[in-house]
Formats: structure tokens, sequence, C-alpha cells
């Protein structure tokens, strides 16, 4: 009875199984005791009351030092950041993606005034930058380059100053800055969104990059980092993009600690960036395998060859095709004013009319018809083919003038001093100004051009005009020979001509002198010479008609004013240029392009940047010692570059 009691207490003190402590841990809390129903109902367990939100709020702002401190000693140590880990890449590309978005979406970031026209087209056709444009583009610009100093010098603390100023003045400008030069809300602003949320992805990755920090060691571009012929390809085109090759050497070399000089690195770069090219090729031919003496398939040479000579064959006539097409879709290019003067040397002039909207038509195509049957000569044919009835407008020009002469005695006398002096010379000029509405940077706003001829002393014309001064006749006249353009070309630029393809392009005028009872003077013209086309009910006016160039469609105006010679020099002489280049002298390349096995020299490159990387700049200099002489000496670089049998010797077992 004894031991079942002993036996019965010892249950009752023992813990639960799932509180037994492991072996060689001493259990430190008390035995358990047993409680009286008395004494657990007069006592209760008191419970902690849980924090309050302020006490909460209180102690996570004061975490928030501790919290950025050690993030930034993190990012700092590059055994717990990582230190190998590269985002300029992604960083760069969406930094770029912000510039072009800039660049080509201008509109949606000018003042509401020029937005209109704001494109980048538009402004390069007309040469005309705007101030704030160039600002912008610019700063941008300046902002990629200091991005590339800070990850080529892996300055993670101007990194993150940098980073928290950019993101900073970037809110500040995009929500507040731009609605007000825009006059638009940012949430009506859809390129305005497109460039945030590049900006933002540009940000998150630039964060990641500070997070994991800098890469210790910078080897190389993305593209090289495999050896393929799409990676070969894409890192030739952008290696062909003008000044990009050596903004980023010369940029490179002023940020990177190395023992090399400006020449010697541009050697090593140009070396190790024709021997990345060569190996992705020879990675391309062992992947496909070709048999000794197997001809080129029939799809490759059309593929290779054909496209080629295609090529080649679309650049030499594009320049010709691109003007046709021009032509093709080209505008009329309509007058909307024509204002016509005679004068009489440097003198009030006789006769003065602006032709407005009123006196201006187009003709029909019976008329365009009618016109080119009155001209059967080979060359007005050649000059009226050219053109539709839309181009030709007609002018109705009445014979008064719209001026009274409004010359002062004492000057009156001075010119009838000069028609009756027979020592002077006295020029008599019609002139005309063609005003039109501008549709592209190419076409002048105004053409003129004027028809004058010198009277002689002899001349009847200035003999009558003198006698008309001192007659006091109330109505005289003269006829000038030759004077009035019946066509006038108006080009695109330059003088509008008259147009003398055309028989009797200037006919004759008959100038009238007239005055008033009230003594006020004008004088008038009539048009002697019979009218090209017949206007029912006017006889009293004077007929001209206007044939205008038609101009390029604005779509056009960009390339349309290089012309066909400018384009040729500026296309396809360059180009041409360019293969020349590339196939002339050919055979003397063989010896560096034509290697068999280019992982030497690519493992040789690699090593010299490690070196610089590691700050070994004694080894980097002896490498690139090494890789200079195996190009100096072609009979040690073929053996370098020789592809390597492999040893099939088996010792034998005994």
């Amino acid at each position: 009875m004894a031991t079942r009691a002993r036996h019965t207490d010892e249950t009752a003190v023992s813990p639960p199984s799932g509180l037994v402590p492991a072996d060689g841990v001493d259990d430190e809390r008390p035995p358990l005791r047993p409680s009286s129903s008395r004494h657990s109902e007069g006592k209760r367990v008191k419970k902690s009351k849980p924090p309050s939100s302020w006490v909460v709020f209180v102690s996570r702002v004061k975490s928030i030092p501790a919290t950025v401190k050690s993030f930034y000693d993190t990012a700092l140590d590059s055994d717990q950041g990582g230190g190998r880990k590269d985002y300029y890449s992604i960083m760069f590309f969406f930094d770029l993606l912000t510039f072009l978005i800039t660049i080509f979406g201008w509109s949606s970031f000018a003042e509401k005034s020029a937005s209109a026209g704001a494109d980048v087209t538009s402004y390069i056709s007309q040469n005309y930058v705007p101030r704030t444009f160039l600002a912008l583009i610019l700063v941008q610009f300046l902002l990629l380059v200091v991005d590339r100093v800070l990850y080529l010098r892996k300055y993670i603390f101007a990194k993150f100053v940098f980073q928290i100023v950019l993101l900073v003045v970037v809110h500040i400008w995009l929500f507040f800055i731009l609605p007000l030069i825009t006059e638009r809300p940012f949430v009506d602003n859809p390129v305005a969104q497109l460039w945030y949320f590049c900006k933002c992805v540009y940000f998150a990755i630039s964060a990641m990059q500070f997070a994991a920090g800098y890469p210790t060691r910078i080897l190389g571009q993305f593209l090289t980092k495999n050896a393929n012929i799409v990676s070969a390809v894409l890192f030739l085109v952008v290696q062909a993009i003008p000044f990009l090759l050596e903004f980023r050497e010369l940029l490179d070399w002023a940020c990177t600690p190395t023992v090399l000089s400006i020449m010697y690195w541009f050697k090593v770069q140009d070396i190790w960036s024709s021997i990345f090219v060569i190996k992705s090729f020879r990675s391309h031919e062992k992947s496909t395998p070709r048999k000794l003496g197997t001809t080129a398939s029939l799809v490759v040479k059309l593929l290779v060859g054909g496209l080629g000579a295609a090529g080649l064959i679309l650049v030499l006539w594009f320049p010709l095709v691109l003007m046709s097409l021009i032509n093709s879709t080209s505008v009329s290019n309509p007058p909307t004013s024509v204002t016509v003067q005679l004068q009489v040397g440097g003198y009030q002039p006789l006769f003065h009319f602006t032709a407005d909207q009123q006196f201006l038509s187009r003709i029909s195509d019976n008329e365009m018809r009618e016109l080119q049957s009155k001209y059967s000569s080979p060359a007005a044919q050649s000059f009226l083919t050219k053109y539709v009835a839309s181009d030709v407008t007609r002018v109705s020009i009445p014979g008064q003038s719209s001026a009274l002469w409004g010359i002062s005695p004492p000057t009156r006398g001075i010119m009838l001093d000069n028609l009756g002096n027979h020592a002077s010379k006295i020029d008599m000029a019609f002139s005309w100004t063609i005003t039109r509405e501008t549709q592209t940077g190419l076409a002048a706003e105004s053409v003129s051009s004027v028809n004058s001829s010198s009277l002689p002393v002899t001349s009847r014309i200035r003999q009558d005009l003198f006698e008309i001064l001192n007659s006091t006749l109330s109505t005289t006249s003269t006829m000038i020979p030759r004077l009035y353009p019946t066509f006038i070309l108006a080009p695109a630029n330059g003088p509008a001509r008259g147009v003398m393809e055309l028989d009797n392009s200037f006919v004759n005028v008959s100038l009238l002198w007239q005055q008033s009872s009230r003594g006020d003077e004008w004088w008038s013209l009539s048009q002697e010479s019979r009218r090209v086309i017949r206007m029912r009910g006017v006889n009293d006016t004077l007929e001209m008609f206007i044939v205008s160039d038609r101009v390029a469609a604005p779509e056009f105006s960009f390339l349309a004013g290089y012309g066909v010679i400018g384009l040729y020099v500026s296309l396809v002489l360059v180009i041409g240029q360019f293969l020349r280049l590339m196939f002339s002298n050919i055979s003397h390349r063989i010896m560096y392009e034509n290697i068999p096995d280019p992982d030497p020299l690519h493992t040789l490159c690699h090593n010299i940047f490690m070196a610089r990387a590691s700050g070994k700049f004694h080894l980097e200099e002896r490498l690139a010692g090494q890789l200079f002489l195996l190009y100096r000496s072609p009979e040690r670089l073929v053996a370098e570059t020789r592809i390597k049998k492999q040893n099939t010797y088996r010792p034998k077992q005994d």
C-alpha cells in the first residue's frame, strides 16, 4: 500500500509529456503543486494590456533611423549586399526610353500656345529649336552621363544622394510645374504618364542596384555576355552609331583606374570587340557544321547575295524613287494676293494695285485644255504638261490704279527736268509680288520679280511722258511694248519669273493719265494684246496667270529639302564609301579576322579586364604587352590561335 501511494504521488506531480525537458537541459520551472478550489476562486490571474497605437507609432518612428542605417550599411558592404549584381543595362534602357519619349512626344511637355505644332519633324523642317526643348533633353542627357560616371566609379553614396534628389525633383516638376506649363492636369496627359511609368521603373531598378551594391568588377557590355550570332549583329549595330563608341570609351577611360594610355585603351577595346565578333561567328559555324567541299545552298545564295544585290539597287535608285513619290503626293501652293506696280525712276509709282481673293480664281479643266491648245510649240507643251488646272490661278486686275498719284509739285518738276534732260538716265520698272500661305518650311511666303527697261533719250515713251506731264489735257496715253507679264511662274523659292517658254508671255499695255475735276490725278493700264482666255463681260481688266510650283506634303518636306543631288550626296555616296571601306584591302585583314580559335585571345582580354578591376595594374600592363606582342608577331598569333587537337594517347595497362 505504501508503494502504491508513493507511485500515485509521483504520477500526480509529473508534468505532461509535451513539457518534459530535453536530455541535458535543466528544468527551471517550479514544481507543480495541487491547488485548492478555494485558492483559485479567491484569486484571479491578471492579464497584461496590449500597448496603445500611439506607443506603437512612436516606437516605429524611433526605429526608422536604425532601419535606414542598417540598409545603408548593407548596401556599402559588398559581402552582405552581394556586390555582383549589375542592373545598369536595364537602368540605362528605361532612362533612354524617357529621353526618346521627351523628344518624340514634345507636344505633351510644351506650352499650350506652342503645343499645336510642337513636334520634332516640324521643328526640323523649320530649322527651329525651342529653348525649353533643348534645355529638357540636355538635362536628361547629362543625367545619363552622371549615372554612367557613378556606375564606373562605384560611388554608392553619391548614387544614393543622386537617387533621392532626382526622385524629389522629378515629382515636383511632373505634378506641379508641368501642369502649369501645359495648362492641363497630369491625369489628362498620357505621354507624361508613360514618361512617369518609365521613370518609376528606372527608380525601382536603381533602388535594387543600390541595395545590391555596385559590382566589384565591370567586364564588358551586356551584349557581350553570350557569344552568338544575334549578339554579334546587335553589337555591330550599336558600334556603328556615330560618336557612341568614341564617347563611351573616352568616358570609361576617364572614370576607370587604369595604367593604359588613351590610345592603348582604344587598341585593347578594339581587339576585344573584334575577337568577340569572331568568337560569335565561330560559335555559329560550330553549331551549323559543313562538310569539306560542300557548296553553299541556293537558299543561302538568295538570302545573302540576292538580298544584298537588291539592297544596293534600292540604295542606288532610292533618291529618284523618293523624289518621284514626293512629286506624286505634292500639294498645290496657290497665291493669296498679287501686287503689281509701275514706276519710272525713283519717283512716286504711276500704277499700284493689290489683287486679293476676290480677284483670284483657279481655272477649270476646260480652260486648262483651252490654254494648252493655244500653245503648240514643244517648249510650251513641255512646260504646261507639268501642271494641272489647280496649279494655275487667274488674276483679274482692274485697269485703274488703286492709289492716287500723289507726287508733290517740287518732285514733279524734278521728274520733268529728268525726262527732258538728254544727259540723265531713267528706267521704267514693272514689278510684281506674289504672296501665299506657307504650308512647309521649304516654300517662301512671298516671291517677286521685276521687268525693267531703260528709257533712252530718243525713246518715244520718254517723250510721251514728258508731254503728258506738261499737257493740260484731261486724258492722254502712251503705249509701252512687252511690259505686262501674262504668265508668271511662282516657284517655292527664288524669283517669280515670266514664263518665256510660252509665246507672247509679255504683252503691250497702254498707260493712261487721268485727272478729275477736283484736280486728282491717277494712272490706268489697258491690255493691248489679245487675251489668252476670254472672260465674258469683262474687257477693261488686266489678265494674268500665276503658275505655282507644287510643294511637298508636310510629311515629306524634310526629305524634299535635300533635293535629288542632296540625297545622292548624303545617302548614296556615304553608303557607297562605307561599303568600299568594308571590302577594300580585305586581304590585309585575313590574319586578324580568319582566326580559327579566338578563345585564347578572348581569355587574355578578359584577364586584362580582371587585373584592372582588381587593382593589379602591373599585371594589367604585362598582359596588355603580351596582347600587343601577339598582334605584332604573325607566327606567334598563328601558333596561339591554332585549333588544338585533343591528345588521344592512352598508356597501356599492365
